[in-house]
């Protein structure tokens, strides 16, 4: 019978520090993931220590491994080591935090009333891997929960990224508005940063109507959802 051999594990110490006055930060979220080799699996989040640190381990050939680093209080950083592209991942490594600068708006229906409890994505589609030798980049993808009066805020998106990010908004009960990004909108960006940028949201075509079985009897209990960018209906 063929004997399974473990792939020999090996390791990571990350410690992470704040950037202006390069203490370490307690409490981040660092959650770690390989691909591309002869395993590809997600670890379990960890969160930094008092120290700042955090162990990683990972298979001696783990083709690409990649580390989210998220907090809070920061602009979101991914680290990525992929040693077929000559890039060895060693065996400490120290990423500092720099604190997002705070932008935010709200959610808004057709009528210019709030949206309570809207979802805000942000996203950087297609975003490559960067140059060989560029361990970090700031992570865009962002999903954020307006408030009562559809009010949201962030401080974990990087100033610089904006003009690279889509945007949209959505709620159960409104249509899709779709992604748009924000180089394209007008003063959008000046917006973000006064914290003033609206989301608007409209709620379309509800339809109503009833769903039946195969012997044409109504079907109790059965909910029916069809979302596309012209219409929603719900039955």
């Amino acid at each position: 019978r063929p004997i399974t051999v473990a792939p020999i594990q090996t390791g990571l110490r990350l410690r992470v520090i704040d950037d202006v006055t390069k203490q370490p930060v307690q409490g981040v979220k660092i959650t770690a993931e390989i691909f591309g080799g002869e395993v590809n699996r997600g670890y379990p989040q960890q969160k930094s220590d008092a120290d700042g640190e955090v162990h990683i381990e990972y298979p001696s050939d783990p083709g690409t491994l990649r580390v989210h680093v998220i907090d809070e209080r920061y602009a979101k950083k991914m680290l990525r080591w992929t040693p077929a592209r000559g890039e060895s991942i060693p065996s400490e490594y120290t990423v500092r935090m720099i604190r997002g600068k705070a932008i935010g708006g709200i959610v808004l229906d057709d009528a210019d009333q709030p949206v309570p409890n809207a979802l805000v994505q942000f996203h950087i589609p297609d975003e490559s891997p960067g140059a060989i030798g560029e361990v970090e980049s700031f992570n865009a993808d962002l999903h954020i929960d307006a408030d009562t009066n559809g009010v949201w805020s962030t401080v974990e998106l990087a100033e610089a990224l904006l003009p690279r990010v889509d945007e949209t908004a959505w709620h159960k009960d409104y249509r899709s508005a779709g992604w748009r990004r924000f180089s394209k909108i007008p003063d959008a960006i000046a917006q973000l940063l006064h914290r003033e940028y609206v989301f608007h949201l409209d709620r379309g075509l509800q339809l109503t109507g009833t769903i039946f079985d195969i012997a044409g009897r109504p079907a109790p209990g059965v909910r029916s959802e069809e979302h596309t960018s012209e219409l929603q209906s719900r039955f």
